[in-house]
């Protein structure tokens, strides 16, 4: 079980899985904070939960106690830095936008 996770995990497939849906997901919220297409703002708080909940399942697949990882390659670093700014982004920046762009443009 544990060598299953640990394959899909470190599979190349996945990690450009990854590296795309990053990159879609800077985008979006991108265009969401900017207002650059009128549907996007409704959808913020839907692209925020999809990308933790991808983030949090790599994180607890890739570095849970049982994956025994000696080393850290690029595609870790990149996982690790993307938590981190995703945390920072949905627990500050995006709620300050969201409001903003609600009280701008009166949505509810």
């Amino acid at each position: 079980m544990v060598s299953s996770i640990k394959t899909f995990f470190n599979s190349k497939w996945h990690k450009q899985l990854f590296v795309y849906v990053l990159y879609v997901s800077y985008i979006m919220i991108f265009i969401s904070l900017t207002g650059l297409v009128s549907w996007a703002p409704e959808y913020l708080s839907i692209i925020q939960k999809y990308i933790i909940y991808y983030i949090s399942i790599v994180l607890i697949g890739r570095f849970n106690p049982y994956m025994n990882i000696t080393t850290f390659d690029k595609y870790d670093k990149r996982i690790i830095f993307s938590a981190g700014i995703t945390l920072l982004l949905t627990t500050s920046a995006v709620h300050i936008f969201e409001n903003y762009i609600v009280t701008k443009f009166h949505m509810v």
